[in-house]
């Protein structure tokens, strides 16, 4: 009898914790709701040249005040989380996914945009996207009707800021930035969301680093703050980061103004912010997706410390991995090591005018920008269009 009643009580409280994440528009589950969503808002073009460009010119500023964070706009789990029931009861892997089935592919993520956002709106999405183009080995590309990706993330104008944690594998998965959430930092972190990452709070050593303050959380708000147990954790070998742009804010779920609700225990320390990656935020995504390690300051640092391979050793690589480097960009994104150590690989033995300007040409060149903007593309991707 005893253990009976434990269960219903069990199953109380998790209807009582579902009807809190459930979104404000009386859906019985926030997957259906976002499912919804898409189907309101129609697919538009693939993020262009320009928006790249024009995302390049952006300063990325602070979304936020100090007493509200755009990722609670949704109210579903932690705020920003996307769950469906099921989800939601067998939730296990914090801080970041530990199977592989819930990792894209070789950190390659088919996207589509919807319509609705206008220029300056897909020109903040392009730099999110750039930043985990630059910095990791991740890759945003459109997905094609005719190609075979099964599983892409639906960019949509949603109701406030949400995503699912990692990959789904049920084909379209949304990924929302509603009124108030196109900002660099937000779409940084629901992108990170995307990938496979949790909230840094999370994590179960979080009482070494913060302290919550239970008292000054909304009612009935306090399962925001769960946190995991070692055994469901994947942390990466990595400190915890109290600037992570997956960090709550000082004020998440406050049920009052100026009451905060986590503060790190170092007052040195910022907390929550949504402006940009932190070195820790970078190498936890490239350590999950198994990145090549070259596109970082310490890298550069140790190449141009090095003495170059001696010229007599002819056109060849001296690197263990440049084949595969080559094939995920970095001879663009990281030259200044390529050019010593993967000449071979990136063909860059006695070539002198075959190089690409920018950054983005491998990534403007597989959606076709060749060919549909040649007179930029000829002058400034000569290598990615293949006219050199």
């Amino acid at each position: 009898m005893e253990i009976h009643t434990r269960f219903l009580l069990f199953l109380l409280y998790v209807t009582i914790c579902l009807n809190e994440i459930v979104s404000t528009n009386a859906e019985s589950d926030p997957l259906e709701y976002l499912q919804s969503v898409n189907r309101d808002h129609p697919v538009g073009a693939p993020l262009t040249v320009e928006d790249f460009e024009n995302g390049d010119k952006l300063v990325s500023t602070p979304p936020t005040t100090a007493s509200s964070d755009p990722i609670h706009l949704a109210n579903l789990y932690e705020g920003d989380i996307a769950m469906t029931s099921t989800e939601f009861l067998m939730q296990k892997e914090k801080n970041a996914v530990i199977l592989d089935k819930h990792k894209w592919n070789r950190g390659i993520v088919p996207y589509t945009i919807s319509a609705d956002f206008v220029s300056d709106e897909r020109a903040t999405i392009a730099r999110a996207m750039s930043e985990y183009h630059a910095k990791s080995c991740i890759r945003f590309k459109p997905k094609s009707p005719q190609s075979s990706d099964r599983d892409y993330l639906a960019i949509v104008k949603g109701q406030g800021c949400s995503s699912h944690v990692g990959r789904l594998g049920n084909g379209e998965q949304i990924l929302s930035l509603g009124a108030g959430c196109v900002s660099v930092g937000i779409a940084l972190h629901e992108m990170m969301h995307a990938l496979g990452f949790w909230h840094e709070q999370s994590r179960p050593d979080r009482d070494q680093y913060v302290t919550v303050y239970y008292e000054n959380i909304k009612e009935g708000m306090a399962y925001n703050f769960h946190k995991q147990s070692w055994a469901n954790v994947q942390n990466l070998s990595r400190d915890y980061d109290t600037g992570s742009i997956m960090h709550y804010g000082a004020y998440a779920f406050s049920k009052g103004k100026g009451l905060p609700t986590i503060l790190p225990k170092n007052p040195n320390e910022q907390i929550g912010q949504r402006r940009e990656f932190t070195v820790t935020d970078i190498k936890k995504i490239n350590t999950l997706y198994k990145c090549p390690q070259t596109n970082q300051e310490e890298d550069i640092a140790d190449v141009q410390a090095t003495e170059k391979p001696s010229s007599s050793t002819g056109c060849q690589d001296n690197g263990e991995h440049c084949k595969y480097w080559s094939e995920h960009d970095e001879c663009e994104r990281n030259p200044k090591y390529m050019k010593v150590y993967c000449r071979k690989s990136c063909n860059f033995c006695g070539e002198t005018d075959c190089h690409d300007s920018n950054r983005h040409c491998n990534y403007w060149a597989s959606i076709g920008e060749c060919t549909k903007n040649p007179s930029y593309m000829k002058s400034n991707c000569k290598k990615a269009c293949k006219t050199c």
